[in-house]
């Protein structure tokens, strides 16, 4: 038992082993809704555990304790009535805003009148409500006003029975306690029935010509309702949304009124009847409709279908309810023209008429009746279906109308076929071996030839793994077409990847496509083994897969600098390594996109200019339809040029005893930044001097001069030296090589400036001269570093005055 449940019965038998208490004040107490309450305690009555009585109208309840208790309960409350005032067991008033409620079911709907019922009382409050018929209950949860409630009368939807009484019971509470009132509902369950009959044959089937009347009757709570009490001038017919006009006759022995109605032609019709009955506030409407056979009713025996051709014999068979027919009161005519025939009891053998092709319509008069059916002279589409061979295939065409299957036909041994049908638009289906194609509004006209069909199970076709070749050609007319196409799943290496490939203009002479291969939509049936797919034209179909292609590129050079350009060689191949020719290459570089085609042997060749330093990570495709595409990657890297260029003369030509000045230049020839660029000379037996040998930057195609003096002293030989220039940066470094040719002065020449002498001094120790020598050079190296360092520009007379004074 659920344990809230469990907890509220407990509860429930400790307030009644204590005390007497009404339903009211035990809800109350609890704080439970008061029509859950009595569930509870109904439970437990049938348990054994509790006790119930009425005091007047009033139910209280007890737990069932020792006998002495209960016996002096049950006397207290037989005094009860007696010690309450005399008002106390006045009877409750219940008043309804309508004194009947109508139910109403007509036309499949039930109406209820009125919809929403007003309930009052002479009591403080309604504690709760519900509905009562057959020990069916229906709770009414509508919100209570004091002493007053509403509902919609659809409630009693649930409890509708031909013979039910329906009492409404109210729990009310007064001052003097708890009441119980239960109030019966005046209901009115209508219940409209007809029947339409014809006088010449009963309800068995309606005639054209014959009188027809609806039977009209009313039930009122199970029970036939006389029907004087729906007023003649109250009751309004209609057919096929027209009013008619009639008398009706009241038949009270069967409490049915008779409706007369027009005598009419064959057809469906609709009908309404509209009436009153005594004070029901609104008019009760049935509708509905009825057949109206054909009295003379003509059915084709054969040909079935009834296509005819000049001078051929249709067979027809007359239904009617006339029991015996005189050849002398029956025409026969096709198209307006009268047609001999030949009367056999109800079957009639009918000669027909020269026609053109067409549809025309047969008519059967008998005594003023009449009726009329299409009938339809053909014409004849022949020819044969072979394949590639010559061999015959064996094929069924079936032709449908409006969906409607019309007639079928097959190919003979021979492949022969012979299709005689009237000209129209159909739908034609076409069964093959390992096709079935439908054409959709297939224009049906006379013709020589209407299908050929070509099946492979295997075609060479370049681009595609063929599992199944199919080729059609058609000569009529049509929208559309729907194809099934059967494969052989053996031959399937992943029905997953299998594609329908399509060409408008096929080329047999060299098996290939000259239009472009197209790649229509289409579902797939592995089960049956078979594609479905809709087309608007006829041509070549593969179901096959795409062969991959695959692609491989080669670079001119491993790496690259700015602006320099990359030769990019791709080689196309199939996955059976067949060189492809005239494929599409494609290199999608971060900025741009080149293309190209592949020559005979597969290859191309694609150049492009590096616009910018960093790596270059290429995406390569190659395409050509209808192979599979193939995608592959290549990389490299491209940097600025770090270079520098030394412009020295190669060969310089220095005079001995000279102060030999030249000036050079070094130039940056890359595209970078160089920094830190130290200058050296190489492999020279000389000292000499440069007027700068470090440069803190150079840009790109900035130029530096720097002279260069070398001291050629007095005592040298004449000779050939291979010196060089060395120039050193963070990033680069770079030599140049010359020769230096030392030549004899021939005649002394007069020195444009002051002539430094330095003393001749008596030693004969070749030390002390070297000693002096390096003395004075560290002397004027120190100077000279001194004059750099407060940036102050050194000439070539600055130097010589420091060496006069320091000697």
């Amino acid at each position: 038992m659920d344990e809230s449940r469990q907890k509220i019965e407990d509860k429930l038998l400790d307030i009644l082993s204590k005390e007497i208490l009404s339903i009211s004040e035990l809800s109350r107490r609890l704080n439970v809704k008061r029509y859950i309450l009595a569930g509870y305690l109904e439970a437990l009555r049938e348990q054994g555990k509790v006790d119930v009585f009425k005091v007047g109208k009033a139910k209280v309840y007890v737990a069932k304790g020792k006998l002495i208790k209960r016996l002096q309960i049950f006397f207290f409350l037989l005094l009860i009535p007696f010690l309450l005032p005399i008002s106390s067991l006045a009877q409750i008033e219940v008043n309804l805003s309508s004194e009947k409620i109508w139910i109403l079911e007509t036309d499949n709907r039930i109406i209820f009148i009125p919809e929403v019922l007003e309930v009052t009382t002479n009591c403080s409050t309604i504690s709760s409500a519900y509905l009562n018929s057959s020990n069916i209950i229906k709770w009414i949860d509508n919100e209570v006003d004091n002493n007053y409630l509403n509902f919609e009368t659809s409630i009693l939807k649930d409890l509708i029975s031909p013979t039910a009484r329906y009492f409404l019971q109210l729990d009310c509470e007064t001052e003097f306690g708890s009441l119980t009132v239960a109030k019966e509902l005046n209901v009115s369950y209508l219940r409209p029935y007809y029947t339409i009959v014809s006088k010449d044959f009963g309800n068995q089937s309606l005639y054209e010509g014959s009188e027809i009347f609806i039977k009209l009757s009313l039930i009122e709570n199970d029970r036939y309702v006389n029907v004087l009490d729906i007023r003649r001038e109250s009751i309004v017919l209609k057919v096929n949304n027209d009013e008619i006009q009639f008398n009706p006759t009241y038949n009270l022995n069967k409490r049915e009124i008779e409706i007369p109605v027009d005598k009419i032609s064959s057809g469906t019709h609709t009908f309404a009847i509209e009436f009153s009955y005594k004070d029901l506030p609104t008019k009760i409407l049935i509708s509905g409709n009825f057949k109206v056979e054909k009295r003379i009713k003509i059915n084709i025996i054969s040909p079935n279908p009834p296509y005819l051709l000049p001078n051929s014999t249709l067979v027809i068979r007359i239904d009617t309810p006339i029991t015996s027919l005189e050849a002398e009161k029956l025409s026969v005519s096709i198209s307006n023209k009268n047609t001999e025939f030949i009367l056999d009891g109800k079957t009639v053998r009918i000669s027909s008429p020269q026609l053109q092709p067409g549809e025309y319509m047969l008519r059967v008069c008998y005594d003023g009746f009449c009726d009329s059916t299409k009938v339809f002279y053909v014409t004849k589409i022949s020819g044969k279906i072979l394949d590639d061979s010559n061999k015959p295939i064996f094929t069924k065409f079936t032709f449908f109308k409006n969906g409607t299957q019309v007639i079928s036909f097959n190919t003979d041994s021979t492949g022969a076929y012979n299709i005689a049908l009237p000209p129209d638009y159909y739908d034609l289906k076409v069964d093959f071996p390992k096709a079935t194609v439908v054409f959709k509004d297939f224009k049906f006209e006379e013709n020589e030839g209407l299908i050929n069909h070509i099946y492979k199970d295997f075609h060479p076709i370049k681009g595609i793994r063929v599992y199944g070749f199919y080729y059609f050609e058609f000569s009529g007319d049509y929208s559309s077409i729907e194809l099934e196409l059967k494969y052989d799943k053996s031959r399937v290496e992943d029905e997953d990847k299998m594609k329908v490939f399509y060409c408008k203009n096929w080329n047999f002479a060299t098996s290939s496509c000259n239009s472009n291969w197209e790649y229509p939509t289409f579902s797939l049936d592995k089960v049956n083994s078979k594609v479905s797919l809709i087309l608007n034209s006829l041509s070549a179909i593969v179901l096959g897969r795409e062969i991959s292609l695959k692609v491989s590129c080669s670079l001119n050079k491993k790496s690259f600098y700015v602006n320099e350009s990359a030769f990019i060689s791709c080689l196309v191949e199939d996955e059976d390594g067949n060189v492809i020719e005239n494929a599409t290459v494609t290199l999608n570089f971060p900025s741009e996109t080149k293309f190209g085609k592949t020559d005979k042997n597969g290859i191309v060749t694609l150049e492009y200019s590096i616009p910018s330093e960093g790596s270059f990570n290429v995406t390569v495709s190659a395409e050509k339809v209808p192979y599979s595409k193939a995608r592959s990657y290549i990389s490299f890297s491209a940097e600025r040029k770090k270079e520098i260029f030394i412009s020295f003369p190669d060969l310089i030509k220095p005079e001995i005893g000279s102060n030999f000045t030249i000036e050079f230049s070094i130039v940056n020839t890359g595209q970078s930044d160089l920094n830190d660029i130290k200058i050296y000379l190489e492999n020279i037996p000389f000292d000499y001097v440069l007027s700068t040998n470090h440069i803190n930057n150079l840009l790109p195609a900035e130029r530096i001069n720097i002279l260069l003096t070398i001291f050629i002293p007095e005592n040298s030989t004449i000779a050939t030296y291979s010196p060089r220039i060395k120039v050193v940066s963070k990033e680069i470094e770079s030599t140049k090589n010359f020769g230096m040719t030392l030549l004899k002065l021939e005649k002394p020449k007069p020195q444009s400036g002051f002539v430094v002498k330095i003393p001749t001094l008596e030693i004969d120790s070749i030390y002390i001269y070297l000693t002096l020598f390096a003395a004075l050079s560290f002397s004027l190296a120190y100077v000279l570093k001194r004059l750099k360092k407060r940036n102050k520009k050194i000439s070539y007379d600055d130097i010589f005055n420091l060496i006069g004074g320091m000697a």
